[in-house]
């Protein structure tokens, strides 16, 4: 960065985890800076792109993480289960670290936040279901959407508080059902089939196809 996009940058990085998003504007950013709204304009284009840029770095920890994931030997079905429960697992931890109570508390910024957040993950996701096409690990009929809704479906059935991890081992188990459910199983009459016999009917493949310990 050249020094006045740093100084820019950096101002408006100090105001966000401080005060609320409604209440960071361009001009406030501009004088804290000694710039001008032009110049943040220049640097930035907007408030909401330099907000966005804000969030990025704020998770680049994660995403170092990630590239090291995605590098490995590791199959691919581990890969994503990893990339998967790195997000979970790490994601909330950093945006409380880096934003004050009050803006935790603040609808607005909260929805902004969400909405950045919410937008770096599933270009993660995407990322990883390339690959598996790459790898030959997803059958390339199945559309990047579906995957990516299904995914996205999955950790949010996952945040809910209604299932607990206890109940009957949740959180690997669905991962487990996504996984297998994407290299393909048996033609069933899924409108028939609750979700617990989904569950047990994937569950029960995936035994079925781990190698044997012998």
């Amino acid at each position: 960065m050249s020094t006045k996009r740093e100084m820019i940058f950096n101002t408006a990085l100090s105001m966000f985890k401080s005060e609320k998003y409604g209440k960071v504007t361009l001009d406030k950013i501009a004088e804290a800076s000694d710039t001008s709204v032009f110049a943040i304009k220049h640097n930035f284009h907007d408030k909401k792109e330099l907000f966005r840029l804000i969030i990025l770095l704020m998770i680049e920890p994660i995403e170092e993480e990630l590239s090291d994931i995605y590098a490995t030997t590791m199959e691919y079905s581990q890969k994503l289960v990893k990339a998967i429960e790195l997000i979970n697992n790490q994601l909330s931890v950093i945006i409380e670290r880096n934003f004050e109570d009050h803006i935790l508390s603040d609808l607005a910024s909260v929805n902004q936040i969400q909405e950045e957040v919410e937008k770096w993950v599933d270009s993660v996701y995407l990322r990883f279901i390339n690959l598996g096409y790459n790898t030959h690990d997803i059958d390339k009929k199945i559309q990047r959407e579906t995957i990516l809704s299904y995914i996205q479906a999955a950790v949010n059935i996952q945040k809910n508080k209604k299932f607990k991890a206890e109940s009957f081992h949740f959180n690997h188990q669905l991962l487990h059902l996504f996984l297998y459910g994407l290299v393909g199983i048996p033609e069933i009459d899924y409108q028939n089939v609750d979700s617990l016999q989904l569950l047990e009917i994937l569950t029960e493949k995936a035994r079925r196809e781990q190698p044997s310990s012998n």
